[in-house]
């Protein structure tokens, strides 16, 4: 069937999901989006050997953490949940850096969700180009009230944007408000805000 998962050819590695009929029926096509455009089963924790439960957290690596942290926290409203700095030998042998010490400051929104900033303070470190066409960078997205407010209140207090919020014509932020904010170190925060019309898919 044209544009479905069944219409690309299969890798010979597919073979071995036959004893998992999620992932198999997720290749063949079924109800939700997949690879090729088309649609399948999303896979679940228990098809997967010690697969993905929840998600944790996103972390940002920053050069000057007060400084990131009076973004975060007080442009962006985010909570600070833990503020501290460590050297405990397992970070050294989890990041690959012998002796490592890091500033870390986690923040929450208030849903829950985990950023964690950290420092390197003992390691030097060189800025990279964060512009989002590069691969290998990232954005963090945030759902907030008014996503105007925000913006102008970033740039009162010095910050960047790529560009005015502007309003999505497609997708699930139809008819709300988008940003991308710059962070003090280049990273681009996108906002997002709902939109007022019952055709708004946000949430």
């Amino acid at each position: 069937m044209a544009g479905s998962c069944s219409s690309r050819r299969r890798p010979d590695w597919v073979s071995s999901w036959s004893k998992i009929p999620s992932l198999s029926s997720w290749w063949h096509g079924g109800s939700t989006r997949c690879p090729s455009g088309a649609t399948g089963p999303r896979p679940t924790a228990s098809d997967m050997v010690g697969g993905v439960i929840d998600f944790g957290h996103v972390g940002l690596q920053v050069r000057d953490l007060d400084r990131s942290l009076a973004y975060y926290r007080d442009v962006l409203g985010l909570r600070v949940v833990e503020r501290g700095v460590r050297s405990d030998r397992y970070l050294a042998d989890i990041t690959g850096y012998p002796g490592v010490e890091l500033d870390i400051a986690v923040l929450e929104t208030p849903t829950g969700v985990l950023v964690e900033l950290l420092e390197y303070t003992n390691v030097v470190g060189e800025p990279v180009d964060t512009a989002t066409h590069n691969p290998g960078t990232g954005h963090v997205c945030f759902q907030v009230e008014d996503v105007d407010a925000i913006y102008h209140s970033a740039l009162d207090a010095g910050h960047g944007a790529v560009s005015p919020p502007v309003t999505p014509t497609s997708g699930r932020w139809t008819g709300g408000r988008s940003v991308y904010l710059i962070d003090p170190d280049g990273i681009r925060v996108e906002l997002v805000q709902r939109g007022p019309s019952p055709d708004s898919l946000g949430g």
